[in-house]
């Protein structure tokens, strides 16, 4: 027995992939709002089938399971987030300026849900070494804008040639990563969580910066 609706009428390929989406996309927003509200072992395939009114073998085949769909989720932040930052960061300026507005588009978009984003951040940390390597992937291109911002500085002067900005890069995401914590735990807004970590930045730069 086929499991496609009855129809006199073949669905064309362009309806079938639009269909597709909103599917995936409803999925999607289901996923983040249980995630946020029940967190990940309170969420379960069968809970946001239901709620999304699909079958848990169509999120499956969607997403292969709720992990998943969490990476899915994590996804579409990361691309959202540097999506904003190709139209928005300043192309030129001071690095202080430039990498401030990067880490508060970061802020804004990952401390709009902190109660999502503290589920996806946890879960990093127990998930397949595959599911890392994806997630590795997607860190390089944030990373690739920082890097940008402290190439420029070096060309402008403001740091020195001879800096380890790869050891900066990594430890600027390190402390970014932390510095969300006061959302999580404190209630604490985006801009008061980049507002506790500007100090950190600027010990950082005042380390890259030439010597007097």
């Amino acid at each position: 027995m086929s499991i496609l609706p009855a129809q006199k009428t073949p669905v064309s390929g362009g309806k079938r992939a639009a269909q597709k989406a909103e599917t995936r996309r409803r999925i999607m927003q289901v996923g983040r709002k249980m995630l946020s509200e029940k967190g990940y072992l309170g969420t379960t395939v069968t809970m946001l089938a239901a709620e999304a009114g699909v079958s848990a073998g169509l999120i499956n085949a969607h997403f292969g399971s709720k992990a998943g769909l969490m990476f899915a989720i994590l996804t579409e932040q990361n691309t959202a987030q540097l999506g904003e930052m190709a139209s928005d960061l300043p192309q030129e300026g001071p690095v202080r300026a430039r990498l401030l507005r990067k880490l508060q588009t970061e802020y804004a978009h990952d401390l709009a849900d902190p109660k999502l984003t503290a589920i996806l951040v946890a879960y990093s940390c127990v998930w397949p070494a595959e599911t890392e390597q994806e997630n590795i992937k997607q860190r390089r291109a944030g990373d690739a804008v920082t890097r940008e911002i402290l190439q420029a500085g070096v060309a402008r002067g403001e740091i020195a040639p001879q800096a380890d900005l790869e050891a900066a890069i990594a430890a600027i995401y390190a402390i970014t990563l932390w510095g969300m914590r006061p959302a999580f735990f404190e209630n604490a807004s985006a801009d008061e969580c980049l507002a506790r970590i500007t100090p950190q930045i600027d010990l950082i730069l005042r380390g890259l910066a030439p010597a007097s």
